[in-house]
């Protein structure tokens, strides 16, 4: 048996086994043995499996023992309340949902779990129609609309979705589920204020459970209410002292206000509780990084590949654009190739590459990889920029210029892209038209300083040596130490 099943267990036996009334004796007889037989016969039962158990069994004697359910039912959160016990509530509420459905029809029993089945394997469109059987039969069950707002929302159905969940939550006000899925799907909408009370009230009816505290601490993050994040990431931690979620967003918090290594404390108990959480990781380097503490960064990602997953996609294109951030060329590219072969955002990963060459002055090489890409996409303006650059590099201008009109015409409104055409020009011996360019260029972003230092080198050498010292000038409005060399070289 799993460390997490028998912790799942032992939430759910004490409730199981609550008080020796006389429902309960019968109750102890033939749903216990019966979840016990069946989850004895699952190797790696997980909690679904306990749940489809609990479902199954209480089905067989919900019809017989109605009246002593609800009593139970009335009993087990008290039980809840007293001890804490997740398990308390939650299967209240499934009882609560199989005591609603009166005379138990096998046939929706049989769908039920097979519509279930379809959400678990992602096959939304065929569980949203067998839940909507379900529902038209049985229009007071909450977790047929919670799950059929669950099918809906994975299809792309947010209204449909909404009105589902809203309506779990008018026939079951203590579904937490149901609060915690409305409120989850109002933040994806960018409603945070809607969805913060929704969230609040999931807490307050599971507090046992860590997506929903980590579901409430996104939204006050995303508020930017640092305030609220910190009071409820001690009230979560106060509950489950484990709760990665908790202790990350307390973390971010912490590093929002400057304080990384507070931060860093938080971030690596994350993945002391949990070595699997990516984010986790990525967090422990970002922060070293924030401390310009790169080496301990960049071992953070390495032990991860060596002691985790050593074909962890994410952690890996971290570490290699750290690498390329930090200069280290030869430890990037072969990382960068090992992500191609993964299949996933090939373009831009092979634009690193591409990138690598260039910053090793490899033009030639630049050039050549540039021009494979482009055929992949003719029209990616970061592929054509950086095609356009190795081209004027290998003296390739006249071929590149096309290409450059081409970039201007994709993204008129980028400055970089003006300032590359007039390098272009400059090649080509035009200089009115790249004083043009640059003029376009200082137009759409007038606080490049090396813009207004190449416009004044290019007036100096068609013989306006005034014209050029007030483009110095303005450069230096932008940049000191750019504007003050450019007039003591040239405007003495």
């Amino acid at each position: 048996m799993t460390k997490p099943f028998s912790l799942l267990l032992i939430m759910f036996m004490p409730g199981l086994l609550y008080a020796q009334d006389t429902f309960m004796s019968m109750l102890k007889d033939k749903t216990c043995s019966c979840v016990t037989e069946y989850v004895a016969s699952v190797e790696a039962p997980e909690r679904e499996v306990l749940q489809t158990a609990l479902r199954d069994c209480l089905m067989a004697v919900a019809n017989q023992h109605e009246k002593e359910l609800q009593q139970y039912i009335k009993k087990q959160k008290i039980e809840a309340r007293e001890v804490g016990v997740r398990a308390g509530s939650e299967l209240a509420k499934e009882c609560k949902a199989l005591a609603a459905l009166g005379d138990v029809n096998p046939d929706a029993k049989k769908k039920y779990d097979e519509a279930h089945g379809f959400l678990q394997a992602g096959e939304y469109a065929k569980a949203q129609s067998m839940f909507a059987e379900l529902v038209a039969a049985y229009p007071t069950s909450a977790l047929y609309f919670n799950d059929r707002g669950v099918s809906r929302e994975n299809e792309g159905d947010t209204w449909g979705a909404l009105a589902d969940y809203r309506r779990a939550i008018d026939l079951e006000a203590a579904f937490a589920v149901a609060h915690y899925n409305l409120g989850n799907l109002l933040y994806k909408q960018e409603y945070y204020n809607d969805a913060v009370q929704l969230l609040r009230q999931s807490v307050v009816l599971n507090p046992k459970d860590t997506d929903h505290w980590t579901g409430l601490l996104k939204t006050f993050y995303q508020l930017g209410q640092y305030d609220s994040v910190q009071h409820y990431a001690l009230r979560a931690l106060a509950v489950d002292p484990k709760n990665v979620g908790a202790h990350n967003y307390q973390g971010l918090v912490l590093y929002q206000q400057d304080d990384f290594k507070g931060a860093l404390v938080h971030f690596r108990n994350t993945i002391e509780l949990d070595p699997a959480y990516i984010t986790g990781w990525q967090n422990v380097a970002s922060t070293h990084e924030a401390l310009e503490e790169n080496d301990q960064a960049v071992a953070q990602y390495k032990r991860y590949l060596k002691e985790v997953n050593k074909e962890g996609v994410a952690i890996k294109e971290s570490l290699a654009d750290l690498l390329f951030k930090l200069q280290k060329w030869d430890e990037a590219e072969p990382l960068y190739h090992q992500l191609i072969k993964s299949g996933e955002n090939v373009l831009a990963l092979q634009n690193q590459i591409g990138r690598i060459y260039l910053s090793k002055k490899d033009f030639k090489k630049a050039s050549q990889w540039y021009e494979k890409l482009l055929k992949q996409s003719p029209e990616d303006p970061a592929l054509l920029f950086n095609r356009i650059t190795a081209m004027v590099e290998v003296g390739e201008a006249q071929k590149a210029l096309p290409l450059a009109n081409q970039l201007v015409e994709l993204q008129p409104k980028d400055a970089s892209n003006f300032d590359l055409r007039a390098t272009v020009l400059e090649k080509l011996n035009k200089p009115d038209k790249a004083l043009e360019d640059l003029e376009a260029s200082i137009r759409l972003y007038p606080q490049d300083a090396k813009v207004y230092v190449r416009k004044g080198d290019l007036l100096r050498t068609s013989g306006k040596s005034a014209d050029a010292c007030n483009a110095y000038r303005m450069a230096l409005s932008w940049d000191q130490e750019a504007g003050t060399k450019a007039l003591a070289d040239h405007c003495k």
